[in-house]
């Protein structure tokens, strides 16, 4: 439970509290993708007990009765007629064990009591693994973790922070060779589909239409911070090599790529017949993209 900031321009709820992370195994049904995290429904209530009252025109707020937002279907008859809650609403979490933070959006208030359900990339950025859990046919033997099994896992501690909008960022590829043809539509779809916020220094994973995995350093924020909100604003993304050596290399790979069929590149895939010789050539780096 907490107060209001007392910064008129700044619509953040000073909230904290600290749960035990769902196991993987049971977290995985919820599909959660992205930043986006499942509280329990106390969560919600206190943030709404935390949250300023209508009063306040400088902040801005959506109505809790506003159907779009995530948590407006989960609120109590007192509140509703008195409380707003930021739109979108984010939060900071933070891993007490290595002081790993990320910050998160919010995708429902469905969680059971005590306990917060994250996906791969913010369990990746908090330093959270499978190891860490009980196993497997422990986490599938129950339809819920009993208290004692809740205090074992991993404890993470949750604070609601307000984050700017957007305007720029910049990710740096964490190999060489990627063509911007190959992920940036689906990056720009992830983003849109999957992400309220993104968190300086974590490491944003965009799969490819064949299974490959594009991973990606999140560099720099406008405006600068350690995180920013990405709903309803117009982001600009900028990739940026590690260093000139991964420029080259990737330039490299690319106008490989383009010259496929040509003398200086890959010759170009087919169907084999084993009962006919087949010369061609494929240029290193390029095995997993003739088809």
């Amino acid at each position: 439970m907490g107060d209001i900031d007392p910064q008129d321009n700044n619509p953040s709820i000073t909230w904290s509290a600290s749960f035990s992370v769902v196991p993987p195994a049971r977290s995985a049904p919820k599909d959660l993708r992205g930043d986006k995290i499942l509280l329990p429904q106390s969560a919600l209530e206190q943030l709404l007990a935390a949250s300023p009252s209508p009063s306040h025109p400088n902040q801005t707020f959506s109505s809790s009765r506003d159907p779009f937002n995530p948590y407006a279907t989960h609120q109590s008859g007192p509140y509703r007629e008195t409380s707003q809650l930021p739109n979108p609403l984010t939060f900071r979490l933070v891993n007490p064990i290595n002081g790993n933070a990320v910050h998160a959006g919010i995708r429902e208030f469905s969680a059971e009591e005590g306990q917060v359900a994250l996906g791969p990339y913010l369990m990746e950025a908090l330093g959270i693994d499978s190891s860490m859990f009980a196993s497997e046919s422990d986490t599938d033997s129950d339809a819920h973790m009993t208290s004692d099994q809740s205090k074992a896992y991993p404890r993470i501690t949750i604070h609601a922070k307000y984050l700017p909008k957007g305007t720029y960022v910049r990710l740096r590829p964490l190999e060489a060779g990627y063509n911007p043809d190959d992920w940036k539509s689906l990056l720009e779809r992830q983003l849109r589909q999957s992400f309220t916020t993104l968190t300086k220094d974590a490491v944003l994973a965009v799969r490819g239409v064949k299974g490959e995995q594009f991973q990606f350093l999140i560099d720099k924020f406008l405006p600068e911070g350690d995180g920013i909100c990405v709903v309803d604003t117009d982001l600009e993304v900028d990739i940026e090599a590690l260093n000139e050596e991964q420029a080259r290399e990737t330039m490299r790979q690319i106008i490989a790529q383009e010259e496929t069929g040509t003398a200086n590149g890959s010759s170009k895939g087919g169907e084999l017949d084993i009962w006919k010789p087949i010369d061609g050539q494929v240029v290193p780096g390029q095995y997993s993209k003739i088809v």
